[in-house]
Formats: structure tokens, sequence, C-alpha cells
């Protein structure tokens, strides 16, 4: 998977329970609202992932992008790429940002743990990396956060 809005997933010792999370440094999960993937993922996201999972997303309205993760993961053992961007995505017809909700942060973590059970463990693998385009200008990761240092 290859896309421009990275978000990952965090293990909370305290509560013994997985996190959605966003953060700067590291992610495993690209929301797939702009996600380059290959036709096979969608074939296997539509016939061969547990209707279990298939009917909780349809139910809650929510879910697909890391459900999609969670199969792309599982398949090919690597994590996401991040393609940077100087730009902003958004939805034209739409009235409010769905990370805005009350429990959005909440409802995404239900969703990581639903999956984990599903799957019988968590496939989501950890990244650093991301591609520079070199068509446009964008400032380094350290102007990002100072993530990583220079080499």
């Amino acid at each position: 998977m290859v896309g421009f809005f990275g978000r990952s997933h965090m293990y909370n010792f305290k509560d013994k329970r997985w996190n959605y999370a966003k953060t700067n440094c590291k992610f495993s999960m690209s929301l797939t609202g702009c996600t380059f993937i290959h036709k096979t993922y969608m074939y296997l996201y539509s016939y061969l992932m547990p209707k279990e999972v298939r009917e909780r997303v349809d139910n809650i309205m929510d879910c697909e992008d890391i459900a999609m993760n969670f199969l792309a993961a599982h398949l090919s053992r690597k994590p996401p790429m991040k393609v940077p961007t100087n730009s902003d995505f958004h939805c034209a017809g739409c009235k409010s940002n769905i990370s805005k909700k009350k429990d959005f942060w909440d409802e995404r973590s239900v969703c990581i743990q639903f999956l984990t059970r599903i799957y019988g463990y968590q496939p989501l693998l950890y990244t650093q990396s991301r591609t520079d385009p070199v068509t446009t200008e964008i400032p380094s990761v350290n102007e990002y956060g100072n993530c990583f240092k220079p080499t």
C-alpha cells in the first residue's frame, strides 16, 4: 500500500489493548481515501475477507481502511509506504471531518481489537520509510518534527 496519510497502532500496556494513533515518526497504516493498492487486494477484500469483517464494516460504516491495512500486511508481511504531500485533500461535499467525532479514536481502537481477534494476531508492521517525490518541494523529514537524524 502506498499513500499520503499514515496512521499507526500502539499497544497500551495499562489497558492491555491496541489503540489507533496518529504519530509523526512511525506509521503502520495508510488511509485508503488516498492510497494506491494492487487490484488483487480489492478482490481479496471483497470476496475472501472474513464475512464477519465485511458485516462489521457495513454496520458501522467505518473501519474499512484498517481492515484493508490488516489484509495487506497479513498477505505481504510489509508495512505501507508513505509519500508526503504539500497539499491537503478535502472532501468537497462533506459537512464535517469524521476524525472530529467524539468517539472517533476509541471506535478505531475497538476496530483494531476486533480485527486482531479475527486474524488471531496483530499483522500491522511499523515503518519510518517514506518516498519523497522529486517533482515537488516538500520540507525534509527533520522539518516534520525531527523524527530522523540526517545521514
